[in-house]
């Protein structure tokens, strides 16, 4: 038996703040600023269905990126695809590092909207890219982006009403993008993670490092 007291140390993510081929975005013609972005699986636990008809009523000339896919043969992901809004791209799943890079920087803001508990990984990226972020109000997502990002209940109107503000206030969403990287940086920063692992396992292995 072990007599220790329990450490949290959570996922990082890269800090990168930089394009490097803005161009990367004519691919699905788009251009920087212009667009909101979802990058995640097609099922409900992600809130797709809130998310698309938030969007759809939202009177705004700016896209909406709806990357991802869901399950072989899904027939939810397949009704989603069927929403008649030219403003909406369905890309399907998107592999590439560079181009997954490009779409974060390249956004207005990104939409998130993860329902299961834990420590989402593709926030903590948005967050590491430096992105305006509005994600689904649970305490976990909450706690990951803390004042560094908006949150947003599970009501189509709620979000809309959130995403209405962010047009309506470039300047936020500026703050709130050096906000992230300043929020990932101290949470959940490599660099400062390494730090906690090797304090953990130094004490752990009884080292003096002094």
């Amino acid at each position: 038996d072990f007599d220790c007291d329990p450490v949290h140390i959570p996922n990082g993510a890269n800090i990168d703040p930089d394009p490097v081929q803005p161009d990367l975005l004519k691919t699905y013609g788009l251009e920087k600023d212009g667009y909101f972005l979802f990058l995640s699986r097609h099922v409900p636990d992600n809130s797709c269905e809130c998310i698309l008809e938030a969007f759809q009523k939202l009177d705004t000339g700016k896209k909406l990126l709806f990357g991802g896919d869901g399950d072989p043969g899904s027939e939810y992901a397949a009704a989603l695809r069927k929403i008649d809004d030219p403003r909406i791209i369905f890309p399907g799943g998107i592999f590439d590092p560079a181009m997954v890079k490009e779409l974060h920087h390249g956004c207005y803001a990104l939409i998130h909207g993860n329902q299961p508990g834990g420590t989402s990984l593709g926030l903590l990226k948005a967050l590491g890219y430096g992105c305006c972020v509005l994600t689904l109000n649970t305490p976990d997502n909450a706690y990951v982006v803390q004042d560094a990002g908006l949150t947003y209940k599970l009501s189509p109107e709620d979000l809309r009403g959130k995403l209405r503000y962010l047009l309506d206030h470039p300047e936020r969403v500026e703050e709130l993008r050096r906000m992230a990287l300043a929020r990932c940086t101290e949470g959940y920063g490599w660099d400062n993670l390494a730090d906690e692992y090797e304090r953990v396992l130094t004490e752990a292995a009884g080292i003096n490092t002094q």
